[in-house]
């Protein structure tokens, strides 16, 4: 598949990353929120069910602002297999609800409800849908200047999302997953950038190397 363009679907008055998610999203959607961050993160899921729900078979999309998206094949893996192979330094706060939950079926409280969520089991890539919402939020976060607190655990969870994609990598190296970790890494680079002396704290930039070194 690869990268494609995603067009408006509306006009919105919301300006910067927030409006780019916004104007991306059906007129009704669920999503809106008083934490922009939220807003963003779930919002991008948002935009990625749309996408997800245009090809044919077994895919996944990551919406990764400014108009483009990632389009990517599922691979013949489950998060079961998966997360076998992940290295207890990957592991952070994230892992049960990311890795080892939606390996089946399972109750999760949403917005005050107890909701039954599908599992993810044989859609690993699901966690590159995580990545983008969370990298998005990230962005929001920090545009919006969201306190340290949320938008460090955003970037927190967009690392930690990471790092089991490059292990997702190591065993299915496609050219769009390769393709996309590559891209991956400069927004994570740039958001370095942004937070430094505001959001970023150095277990960030540890936990980042420490992937990146990991062989």
């Amino acid at each position: 598949m690869g990268w494609i363009k995603v067009g408006s679907t509306k006009q919105t008055n919301i300006s910067g990353y927030l409006g780019d998610i916004e104007s991306r999203l059906p007129k009704r959607h669920p999503y809106k929120s008083n934490n922009y961050i939220n807003w963003a993160h779930e919002g991008t899921h948002g935009v990625n069910s749309v996408l997800r729900n245009r090809y044919p078979g077994r895919i996944n999309a990551s919406y990764m602002l400014g108009g483009i998206a990632m389009i990517q094949t599922e691979p013949q893996i489950t998060l079961k297999q998966l997360s076998k192979e992940i290295p207890t330094s990957f592991i952070g706060t994230g892992y049960n609800l990311y890795i080892v939950y939606p390996q089946i079926d399972h109750w999760i409280n949403y917005n005050g409800k107890c909701t039954l969520a599908k599992n993810w089991n044989n859609q690993p890539l699901y966690i590159a849908d995580e990545f983008s919402a969370y990298c998005n939020g990230t962005f929001v976060g920090h545009e919006h200047r969201y306190s340290y607190r949320d938008t460090s655990y955003s970037f927190q969870l967009t690392i930690e999302m990471y790092g089991y994609l490059k292990i997702l990598e190591k065993i299915v190296p496609t050219n769009d997953l390769i393709t996309f970790l590559s891209f991956c890494l400069i927004r994570l680079k740039t958001m370095c950038e942004l937070g430094r002396d505001k959001w970023i704290n150095n277990s960030h930039i540890q936990q980042l190397q420490m992937i990146e070194d990991y062989k």
